[in-house]
This record gives C-alpha cells, sequence and structure tokens, in this order.
C-alpha cells in the first residue's frame, strides 16, 4: 500500500514536468525558470533513487522516479538553452537602444541647426546665391572672401559639418528652398568618405535625386564642386560628378588642385567667383582684380 501512495505521489508530480517543459521550451525565455528550484528537484528525486537502490527495492516506483528523474533534467536544458537565448536579445535590445540614443542625438542636433537656419532665413535677402556642403564648405568664409574679390551678390552659407548625402535630401527646404536662390553651389562627399566604404554608385543616385529635387523646388542654377579628398574614391566620385553635371545641365567646378596649396580658401574661391556672380561686371571690379 504504502508503494502505492508513494506512486501516486510521483504520478501527481510527474504529470506537472512535462507540462512545465512544454511551457518552457516555447517561452524562449528562462526569466520565469528557477536554476535553484530544478536542482533542488533534480537532488530529491536522486535522493529517492538512492534509497531504493540501497534497500534493494527494484520495483515500478524505481521506474517513475526516473522517468520524473528524465524529464526533470530535460527543463535544466531548456534553461540553459533559454538563457542563451535570453542573452541574445539582451545583446540585440543594447543595440537597438544604443542605435536609437545616436538617431536620437542626430534628431537634436539637426534640429539645432535648422533652429539656426529657419531664423537665419526670415531676415535674409532672397534671390542670392546659396553654398550647400558639408565639412569643406562650412568651414570656407564665403562672405569674407567675397569682400575680398568686391561682389555685391547676397551669400548665405548653409553647410552643415559631417552631413552625409542622406541628411542632405532631408536639409533641402531649409538651406535652401527657404532662400529661394538664384545659383546654389553643392559641395557633398567629403563626410561619405570619411565614413568610409561608401558605395560610389550608390551615393551618386543620391546626388542626383538631392539635384532632382533641388530643381523641382527653385528655379535656381546648379554648380557642382568637385570634393576635395586625397581617398583614392574621391578622385572616381568627381568623375562620375562631372559627368553627371553633363547630364543635368549644371556647371561642374574642379577645384581639387587647390588642395593643400596656399591660400587653399581663397585659391578655390577664385576658380569659383565668375560663375558666383549674380550682376554684370563692374567698372570698378575690371580695374580692381584681387591678385591670388
Amino acid at each position: 500500500m504504502t508503494e502505492v501512495l508513494e506512486a501516486t505521489m510521483l504520478v501527481c508530480f510527474g504529470f506537472s514536468w512535462p507540462m512545465n517543459l512544454i511551457k518552457n521550451i516555447r517561452a524562449k525565455t528562462a526569466s520565469s525558470m528557477s536554476l535553484k528550484f530544478i536542482i533542488l528537484i533534480i537532488t530529491g528525486y536522486v535522493a529517492g533513487i538512492v534509497a531504493k537502490l540501497i534497500t534493494h527495492r527494484f520495483n515500478y516506483v524505481l521506474l517513475i522516479y526516473l522517468l520524473n528523474l528524465v524529464v526533470v533534467s530535460a527543463n535544466l536544458i531548456v534553461y540553459f538553452k533559454n538563457k542563451k537565448i535570453d542573452k541574445v536579445h539582451q545583446a540585440q535590445a543594447a543595440t537597438i537602444a544604443e542605435a536609437k540614443t545616436m538617431t536620437a542625438l542626430k534628431i537634436n542636433a539637426m534640429t539645432d541647426i535648422e533652429v539656426k537656419y529657419n531664423s537665419m532665413n526670415r531676415i535674409a535677402e532672397k534671390g542670392g546665391v546659396v553654398f550647400f556642403g558639408s565639412d569643406y564648405f562650412d568651414s570656407v568664409p564665403f562672405c569674407e572672401l567675397a569682400e575680398s574679390f568686391h561682389m555685391e551678390e547676397n551669400i548665405h552659407n548653409r553647410s552643415v559639418p559631417h552631413k552625409n548625402i542622406d541628411e542632405a535630401c532631408a536639409m533641402v527646404d531649409t538651406c535652401i528652398t527657404d532662400l529661394a536662390p538664384q545659383k546654389v553651389f553643392v559641395n557633398l562627399g567629403d563626410a561619405d568618405l570619411k565614413n568610409g566604404n561608401v558605395d560610389i554608385d550608390e551615393f551618386i543616385s543620391k546626388y542626383e535625386w538631392l539635384l532632382y529635387t533641388i530643381n523641382n523646388r527653385t528655379s535656381a542654377n546648379m554648380y557642382i564642386v568637385s570634393v576635395l579628398s586625397d581617398l583614392p574614391a574621391a578622385r572616381s566620385i568627381n568623375r562620375k560628378l562631372k559627368q553627371l553635371a553633363v547630364d543635368h545641365g549644371c556647371k561642374f567646378i574642379d577645384i581639387t588642385g587647390t588642395m593643400g596649396t596656399e591660400n587653399q580658401y581663397l585659391q578655390a574661391f577664385d576658380r569659383m567667383k565668375t560663375f558666383i556672380r549674380t550682376r554684370a561686371l563692374s567698372f570698378y571690379d575690371a580695374i580692381n582684380p584681387v591678385t591670388v
């Protein structure tokens, strides 16, 4: 009778373990599992089996002990498997969180720039010349250079450092459209090259879309300024940009020869000044040339 009652107890416990095993397999997480509890149960079953062996009571109760031990041990295997899955999910969650943080920082930075340029656009005289680029154009003192060449054009530098071609497309309205310019000078690619592993064909495709967007939203004449970089990919990009200018009726201005020279900005501006002018050359301009 005692063995029947013991077997009944084991069977009742035994039915719960397969259901628990199936639930844990489906859950694919160890968050609801307790390693200590599983080990405690396994220890209990091992003790029961050892007791049967010591007393030489080899009967059907021992088989139930063994069966329950196998099922509980399977839960132990599932625990460690689910633990690995949890680690993968945690790593993925950390990566996503980091990406969201970086995106938020970029959005905040871009928002600050947009606020700044929107404020400037409200008081800026429309119909002038806009320079739109990334790191290089952002560092060029266009207004001061225009003064040195006795130019009276309304010049607006709406360049943003570290801006790649994707971010540029999102800034067209703030940096260009709102100013209703007569002329737009675009110089992009230096930020993309610095990031490394730039896909040149994809870059040119996005550049073409940028030109198309500017053309649709303004009546400005567009000028593509060569990328300044000593990286091999820059030469390939400039060749394709030159062809892109031909295909879209733009002017291509090559300033690569100014890289590393004395008065680099002055040299580059000298190559662009003919295209920058929106007014006819005055007598004063003609008799007061700037020596580069």
